[in-house]
């Protein structure tokens, strides 16, 4: 008797994931995770500020900074025909004035009652001040004597993409508390664990890809 042949999996090319969206250009080579923003400005902004602050913020937080990219494996049609190629994570932010996943507070440093910089999940914003967009010294911490350099902006970020899990790594009840150089720790650098829900996100649109019955159709992150 012969064998029943493989279905081709489906692949979904755009998905919510209700803090942000995915989606797979093909044409690009690229897969994109788009965040939809609203601005709301603390403090006396001028309109000049605030598209300077703007530009300076987005052209931190966009495109493809991670050091990792994504393998199609499999033996799925789609597989094949994208062995070997290497798919970008481009991060890429709109500005919405309604219907965002994130509402972002700008606050000038001499503001008035002025918010630290945070990713609240509950209320569906992050936090920051006008000079976060730099490379400064992180939070210090003399007790322990820990000292280091980030991008507080891309820190908060990728709380919003992963808002579920405890990400402040400089935490000593966090297991990853002595990785110093971690974007979530103290330093700037990202790490695979950062991108984990992401992933699995991206791999749950390989519909029918890890079924029985179906070719294989998944992706990797790679570094």
């Amino acid at each position: 008797m012969n064998p029943i042949p493989l279905k081709e999996p489906r692949l979904e090319r755009f998905k919510s994931q209700g803090d942000y969206d995915i989606e797979i250009v093909e044409s690009r080579c690229a897969i994109i995770v788009r965040q939809k923003w609203l601005f709301i400005w603390v403090g006396n902004w001028s309109m000049y500020e605030q598209s300077i602050y703007k530009d300076k913020l987005l052209t931190l937080i966009e495109g493809s900074w991670t050091g990792f990219y994504v393998e199609v494996t499999g033996d799925s049609d789609f597989a094949k025909n994208n062995k070997g190629r290497r798919w970008d994570i481009v991060f890429e932010i709109e500005e919405v004035e309604h219907t965002e996943h994130w509402q972002i507070m700008i606050s000038k440093d001499n503001a008035r009652n002025k918010c630290s910089s945070s990713a609240l999940r509950q209320r569906i914003q992050f936090s920051l001040k006008s000079l976060d967009y730099n490379i400064k010294h992180a939070v210090d911490y003399p007790r322990d004597n820990r000292t280091g350099h980030r991008y507080t902006a891309r820190h908060e970020f990728f709380h919003s993409l992963e808002p579920k899990l405890n990400q402040d790594e400089y935490n000593k009840s966090n297991p990853s508390f002595h990785d110093t150089n971690s974007l979530m720790n103290l330093g700037s650098q990202v790490r695979s664990r950062h991108l984990s829900t992401f992933m699995t996100a991206l791999i749950g649109m390989s519909i029918q890809g890890q079924s029985t019955g179906y070719k294989a159709l998944s992706f990797k992150l790679v570094e």
